[in-house]
């Protein structure tokens, strides 16, 4: 019976590892990567891009600068990698400060659901006191076989986010008006590798049928390796010995700011190399083995490059 036990716990253990998912393998974030998607709604059928422009660094953490373009206009969001999920900075509520967001938890099972964000305040409006409540759920719903324009993908994560909102106004203490309710569906199926290949965005707000769906048209990952040979102010970023055991040298161009990173994008240091364009890092005894990241940037042109510390 002992054995039996034992035999179905490490089952149990097994499945649920082989089937634990890490949110880099969908959601490919690169210098240089850039989608081209085909969006349609009740204003028409028009074309969108979103790239990967750059890095830059937030909360201690590595982030990538992500730009959607349109006829609208152009938006800017920022995503990092941590050990616990893939990020996201944006404007909320029409708010100017940044607010992060849990887009998927790492790792991720299908089935799971997280809480994304919730959002609550209230804000003098002069009569009446507004309060707003909001709450983002996440879940990771199937793995389904998708076509799109970009072609024919299998095993493509259909992803879900769910919307629950509360709207008061309150005068003198009292409850003047109260409304809640979802706020339609909002899908998007990411592909292994590739990123959003489809996205569904419904109102059912009364009289309100809109609906806005995305597919992708075609991907260019030639990213940051193919840019360097265009761009003249391109940074050139070299590390030696790699791996290694006690200090590595880095070089780079001369002044230019070198941040190094753990593999979650934790800040580890930041230095300026020396008048010759090189930096000798020796890690302090805190830091343990393992995979880091090296960023060194001029003139917005980022270059990151992985090390390996063996102590």
């Amino acid at each position: 019976m002992k054995k039996a036990v034992l035999v179905m716990l490490f089952v149990f253990v097994l499945v649920n590892f082989v089937w634990a998912f890490d949110p880099a393998d969908y959601f490919p974030l690169v210098v240089g990567y850039n989608w081209t998607y085909q969006d349609s709604s009740m204003d028409g059928i028009e074309n969108s891009s979103s790239s990967v422009i750059g890095t830059t660094t937030m909360d201690d953490y590595l982030t990538y600068i992500f730009v959607d373009e349109s006829s609208y206009g152009s938006d800017t969001t920022y995503f990092q990698f941590r050990s616990d999920g893939l990020y996201r900075y944006e404007n909320f509520m029409d708010d100017a400060t940044l607010t992060l967001m849990l887009m998927v938890p790492n790792p991720f099972n299908v089935g799971d659901d997280w809480e994304i964000l919730t959002f609550d305040t209230c804000r003098d409006e002069g009569t009446h006191i507004l309060c707003q409540y909001m709450e983002l759920t996440g879940y990771a719903v199937s793995f389904e076989n998708v076509t799109v324009p970009a072609g024919y993908f299998s095993g493509v994560l259909k992803w879900k986010m769910e919307v629950y909102y509360e709207v008061s106004a309150i005068m003198g203490g009292d409850t003047v008006y109260h409304e809640e309710g979802h706020m339609g569906d909002h899908i998007i199926w990411v592909a292994e590798g590739i990123g959003p290949i489809k996205h569904y965005d419904s109102e059912i707000e009364e009289g309100d049928t809109s609906v806005f769906t995305s597919v992708l048209v075609s991907y260019d990952f030639s990213g940051i390796d193919e840019q360097d040979k265009i761009l003249p102010d391109a940074v050139s970023l070299n590390v030696f010995p790699n791996p290694f055991n006690s200090s590595c040298r880095i070089s780079a161009p001369r002044g230019t700011p070198i941040d190094i990173f753990d593999v979650n994008g934790k800040l580890i240091t930041s230095v300026k190399n020396d008048l010759n364009g090189d930096y000798l890092w020796e890690p302090e005894a805190n830091v343990g083995s393992g995979v880091y990241l090296v960023k060194a940037e001029k003139k917005g042109n980022p270059i990151v490059e992985k090390i390996i510390y063996l102590k």
